[in-house]
């Protein structure tokens, strides 16, 4: 140790060591570049070379005495234990520094003046005791990845937020974060923006400049009341002149240029409990012209704007759980799943339009051609607090009961659509069912179209595009059982049903459903009669090169795995 020619040290052990260096061991290691370790230096040193370019040190602290000089070409440091007093000194600048990744550092409770003008990666992840973050890191130019992930006693961020260079900045559980910064015009790289499980309280409207964001995570913001507060043009420009006095900056200038999230296709406010009202202020396609997901599931929202309809690429709405909804407008001609499970206060009318609107996606309203048209691997779906489909949706005669239906088919046979309803007497209606529709093709391997949670009460409609690879003039089209995943001690038996359901042969053979009001648990129900008070009932509808027209109805058992197979004539003759 000790000449010109060593160019970097790794000091590391598996267990906790303490290692016994001299003060000015480092001294004569001129061209020391690389320092790595994870072991405990009794005493502190007082010199660091100053060619050194990589710093990473875990686990101890390293010992820095007030006599060492900070590195003048240090590029990265890598520390999950250090004194930020003893490395960042006042006055003295890190021109070269560019990367620092403090993670889990309980020592940091207030994170000072970096003095380096031209860092690009400032990770914190899981700085516990972080509470304050200093207003000139607000101003990093460069900075293009800040990350502070976990740390939950964070409450001061810099008031305004001039990061022109930043592309990805998370702050995921810092659950004691209530305010979050004002944006400065000009951040338009930043893409990705995390905040899920944070304790922010609002949003400004300045958030508007991201016209680079295409990921917003708000998930799980429970505090969260107002987003996107004030959100117009002359508030907006309030806020920005406000800022520029508090800064005293002068590269504020009057903004005219774009504003919204031009380029962000999924928003998800799911499970914000605290939005209820005030969403006609920021709902508007201006503000979200590519948008194609929207999620405000487990949110208090009681109506959704008139302005949906104007979301020209929406394709999916989840709204799920949103116990407080009564009112759902016409949705834009774009959408192609709406997910409104317990959403038991949605008024008739909003109801009516949903399957109305869908009835007419699916093409299997009178005088409607289908429109939607999806891969066997990319599904659509629809989920409504109902224990029935309506009876003016088109059917065919085809119906078959049984876990799984066989049958087959034409040559350009193309489109399927599944229908499962629950009814709403059960034992428990708060017990949720994790569902999937299965399909092969000519005894192929079986391929998931559509997995879900669903409840009693509720009806889920599921369609996608199947493509028949070689097809030829018969086709055998498997759709595989449903499976519900229920915690449940009854019994699935097999009984003989004597009593006819249309279509279908007398001495058919079916699973026993769960118990009904009578608690006969031994007596299956009567197909025939529409009324299934326990378990489901699963509707398949097939679509040819004509609309929609065919459907089967197949009452089926949890936990039972009998196939009945049915072939279809008219099907075998097209």
């Amino acid at each position: 140790m000790g000449t010109n020619r060593i160019r970097g040290i790794k000091l590391c052990s598996p267990e906790r060591t303490e290692v016994s260096l001299k003060a000015k061991i480092f001294k004569r290691m001129k061209n020391l570049k690389f320092l790595i370790g994870n072991v405990h230096i009794g005493e502190e040193l007082e010199y660091l070379p100053d060619e050194l370019r990589f710093l990473e040190w875990h686990v101890f602290p390293l010992s820095l005495s007030s006599k060492c000089c900070p590195p003048e070409q240090l590029v990265a440091l890598k520390m999950s234990s250090i004194l930020l007093e003893k490395v960042f000194k006042q006055g003295f600048q890190y021109k070269n520094l560019k990367i620092i990744e403090l993670k889990f550092c309980k020592f940091i409770t207030k994170l000072p003046d970096l003095c380096s003008p031209n860092l690009e990666k400032l990770d914190l992840h899981s700085c516990e005791n972080l509470i304050e973050v200093h207003e000139s890191i607000g101003f990093l130019e460069k900075l293009k990845v800040w990350n502070l992930h976990g740390c939950s006693q964070l409450q001061i961020l810099p008031s305004t937020l001039i990061l022109k260079s930043l592309g990805y900045f998370n702050l995921n559980n810092c659950s004691r974060l209530e305010k979050f910064p004002d944006i400065h015009p000009e951040m338009k790289c930043l893409k990705k923006l995390y905040l899920n499980s944070s304790g922010i309280r609002e949003l400004p409207s300045s958030l508007l400049y991201l016209t680079g964001l295409d990921t917003l995570g708000l998930i799980f913001c429970g505090k969260l009341t107002n987003f996107l507060v004030r959100a117009n043009k002359s508030q907006m420009q309030k806020e920005v002149d406000s800022a520029k006095l508090r800064l005293a900056c002068t590269s504020f200038h009057n903004f005219s240029g774009p504003t919204g999230f031009l380029s962000m296709t999924q928003l998800n406010l799911g499970a914000c409990v605290g939005i209820k009202v005030g969403l006609d202020s920021w709902m508007q396609p201006d503000y979200f012209p590519v948008l194609t997901n929207l999620d405000l599931a487990f949110t208090g929202i009681v109506t959704i704007p008139e302005s949906i309809s104007r979301f020209a690429r929406l394709q999916y709405l989840y709204i799920r759980n949103c116990k407080k909804l009564r009112e759902i407008p016409r949705l834009p001609q774009s959408i192609r799943t709406v997910d409104a499970l317990k959403c038991y206060r949605l008024d008739p009318q909003s109801l009516s339009r949903l399957w109305n609107q869908f009835g007419e996606i699916l093409g299997i309203l009178p005088n409607t051609v289908a429109e939607a048209e999806s891969k066997i691997y990319r599904h659509y779906y629809l989920t409504l607090p109902a224990i029935e489909i309506p009876k003016w949706f088109k059917f065919n005669h085809h119906q078959v009961i049984g876990n799984s239906v066989s049958f087959l088919v034409g040559p350009k046979f193309s489109n399927l659509v599944v229908f499962v309803t629950f009814p709403s007497k059960v034992v428990n209606t708060n017990m949720d069912s994790l569902l999937s529709v299965k399909i092969s093709i000519n005894g192929g391997k079986q391929q998931t179209i559509c997995e879900t949670f669903c409840s009693y009460g509720n009806v889920w409609l599921v369609y996608g595009k199947v493509k028949i690879s070689n097809p030829s003039e018969e086709n055998r089209i498997e759709v595989a059982k449903i499976q519900a995943m229920l915690e449940s001690d009854t019994d699935c038996k097999e009984e003989t049903i004597n009593q006819p359901m249309q279509g279908v042969p007398k001495n058919t053979t079916c699973p026993t459903c769960f118990d009904s009001d009578s608690n006969s648990g031994n007596e299956a129900p009567n197909p025939g009669d529409g009324d299934l008070p326990m378990g489901f009932t699963i509707r398949v509808h097939l679509q040819c090169p004509i609309p929609f027209s065919t459907m089967i109805a197949t009452p089926i058992c949890i936990n039972h795995h009998r196939t009945q197979k049915h072939l279809d004539p008219t099907l075998k003759r097209r």
